[in-house]
């Protein structure tokens, strides 16, 4: 199930300015997200029980670009020849947290033993810590493992598929450049590109599996880039 709210913003070239924004409130729902979603045997585990966030679930997404043709000035023959022709592009790009399933057990020869844990009531889900990628963490103690009966799965957890949140993204990409007429067909372009100007850190999944994650669970272990 997927709704969305999508808007966009056009600016058509004028005085040297065109640009377009585009932004997407959006929820998707559904109980597997891929083909290779692990599946447990209906007669132990309802199904339904996974609906909820999608993997791709992003709430808010924007994006917008921008590109300004900087106006001539006759400053002089020197002056001129330095400052004209310039012009800057720059594209905008952010978008809220991705969904986290948390999860524990482990695949082995085929047989899985993967549930997702019991939710501990009045611990909290995430923690500030500075010490780790975007300053916050998920709780390990917030959750305990489901019992397993001769190494198989008796029920769910009791927290929801997806029902946590990594670190949001946001880029912006800058470009600044300046053509020189050789002939009348023929033009030289001069530019530059700056990717991720700002140098904000952009971090990618959290490692999100109880028994495998070890001391990174809870923590982005990727940027968002790999």
């Amino acid at each position: 199930d997927f709704n969305s709210l999508q808007l966009q913003y056009q600016r058509r070239l004028s005085r040297g300015l065109q640009a377009v924004a585009s932004y997407t409130f959006a929820k998707s729902i559904d109980t597997a997200s891929s083909e290779s979603a692990p599946l447990v045997s209906i007669s132990r585990i309802d199904p339904l029980q996974d609906r909820g966030p999608s993997d791709f679930d992003l709430r808010h997404v924007f994006s917008g670009a921008i590109s300004y043709t900087i106006p001539k000035h006759e400053l002089g023959r020197f002056a001129d020849a330095i400052l004209n022709d310039w012009a800057i592009d720059s594209i905008v790009k952010a978008n809220s947290a991705a969904p986290v399933n948390i999860t524990s057990g482990v695949a082995l020869f085929g047989l899985q033993s993967i549930a997702r844990p019991d939710l501990i009531s009045g611990v909290p889900v995430y923690l500030d810590d500075k010490t780790v990628p975007g300053g916050r963490r998920i709780n390990r103690s917030a959750f305990i493992a489901v019992p397993l009966v001769s190494g198989a799965l008796t029920r769910q957890g009791s927290l929801g598929r997806n029902s946590l949140r990594g670190l949001p993204l946001f880029e912006t990409d800058l470009t600044l450049r300046r053509q020189f007429k050789l002939a009348e067909r023929f033009k030289l372009q001069f530019r530059t590109d700056f990717f991720n100007i700002f140098n904000h850190p952009n971090f990618g999944s959290v490692c999100s599996n109880l028994s495998t994650c070890g001391t990174q669970f809870g923590i982005p272990t990727k940027m968002f880039g790999r």
